[in-house]
This record gives structure tokens, C-alpha cells and sequence, in this order.
């Protein structure tokens, strides 16, 4: 059998053993139509790709956000003051310090009870009567929610300050 091809617009077609002498074309018609579903098609994988491509985005972006927390200074800049209070992470509780001999005091406060106390962190005077002056301790917080250093900001000798609940767990160390 021969085969014979007719072009009409787009359309290519092939008479043959498959085609059925009552079968037609209907002049680009139908290649349109095709055309808009190859359009949506691709419209639709590249919608994919840009939704994929914002979700890998914002993942990494979460993922390597750094935790920011919102911290307020409350030290005064006054350095001609006897008593500072130092906060620590736990809400409730917060570091006393002579800041002109050393001596600590943990300071707890309640809103809604009775658990409001001040319990001894060090008494110790960590200079003499003659050498103490204001401003010359200071406390700096550590990444241990618990410890604190304390610095002689006159002669530079360091402590470390560990407050606590429990009693046996407090304490002030010397580290040089």
C-alpha cells in the first residue's frame, strides 16, 4: 500500500493502514490545543521547581539561623555605687555584689507566693577595709546559666561564682 502525507497548517498526517477513509484533520485545531497543554504542562513543572526551590531556601535559612534572645542590660553605668544587681538566666533570680569588697548575695523574688528570700553567695571580703573602693568588683555572665566570673577590675584576680537553690551547691572559687 502507498503512503501519502498531507500537510495542512501544522498537521501531519499519514494515510495508511491505520487511517480510516471517513477519518479528517481538523486544520490546527486539535495542534492548538495540544500546544496549551504542553504550555500548562511546562508552566506546571516549573511552578514545581520554583516551589521546591523557595522550600529548600527557607529550610536552610531556619536551619542555620542563629537563636537571637532578647536581653536587656539592667547594669548601671554608674561605677560610684556600693550595690549592683546582676540578673542571671532564671527569671526569678538575680546576684547581689558589694562592688566594693566582693561579697555576694542571691536575690530571689515571687509574684504570685511567698518564696522571696536573699541567701548568702560569699561574705568574704575579698580585699581590705583600706583597699575597697566602688566599682572595683563586677560580675560577667558565662554560657552556664549558673556561673558567673567575678573580677577585681583594680589587681585583676578572677572567681569563679556558682549560685544555686540548694545551699551545698553554691559557691565562689578562685581561679588564678
Amino acid at each position: 500500500m502507498k503512503r501519502v502525507v498531507f500537510k495542512t497548517n501544522e498537521a501531519v498526517a499519514y494515510q495508511g493502514e491505520a487511517m480510516e477513509s471517513g477519518d479528517h484533520f481538523n486544520n490546527g485545531a486539535s495542534s492548538k490545543s495540544q500546544r496549551s497543554r504542553e504550555n500548562n504542562v511546562s508552566e506546571s513543572a516549573s511552578m514545581k521547581k520554583i516551589l521546591i526551590s523557595l522550600i529548600v531556601v527557607l529550610a536552610t535559612m531556619t536551619t542555620f539561623a542563629q537563636t537571637q534572645t532578647n536581653t536587656i542590660s539592667t547594669v548601671s553605668p554608674d561605677n560610684d555605687i556600693v550595690y549592683r544587681i546582676f540578673p542571671t538566666q532564671n527569671r526569678w533570680t538575680f546576684i547581689k555584689l558589694n562592688t566594693r569588697n566582693g561579697q555576694m548575695w542571691q536575690v530571689q523574688y515571687d509574684v504570685g507566693g511567698n518564696n522571696r528570700h536573699e541567701n548568702i553567695l560569699s561574705l568574704i571580703t575579698r580585699v581590705s577595709s583600706e583597699n575597697e573602693a566602688n566599682g572595683r568588683f563586677f560580675l560577667y555572665p558565662t554560657q552556664n546559666m549558673y556561673n558567673f566570673i567575678l573580677l577585681d577590675q583594680v589587681d585583676g584576680r578572677v572567681w569563679q561564682v556558682q549560685w544555686s537553690d540548694k545551699s551545698n551547691e553554691r559557691m565562689v572559687i578562685s581561679i588564678n
